[in-house]
């Protein structure tokens, strides 16, 4: 409603989508250098992502799932840890 009030006239200029692949899925042993590619290789569509690894991906875990099929990823919330258990019901 801000939009059509402040400029009625004016059409929204989309960005193209454009996703980056899916990181390919690694083999061997699961480690804490490939944990995220894991993730961003077989997330379904849909998925609701919990992440509160604040010092160990952040930033590596949105990386990898930039590709992957729609789905939710929700970050800590003002540096709180402990809100993975009671985001994990289901609706």
């Amino acid at each position: 409603m801000l939009a059509d009030h402040v400029a009625s006239d004016t059409e929204p200029v989309l960005a193209p989508l454009s996703l980056p692949p899916l990181p390919p899925l690694p083999r061997g042993e699961l480690t804490v250098d490939n944990w995220a590619a894991v993730i961003g290789a077989l997330l379904p569509e849909d998925a609701v992502l919990c992440d509160e690894s604040i010092t160990a991906g952040m930033a590596t875990l949105h990386a990898a799932t930039a590709g992957s099929p729609p789905h939710d990823l929700l970050g800590l919330t003002g540096l709180s840890v402990g809100r993975g258990l009671p985001s994990a019901g289901r609706g």
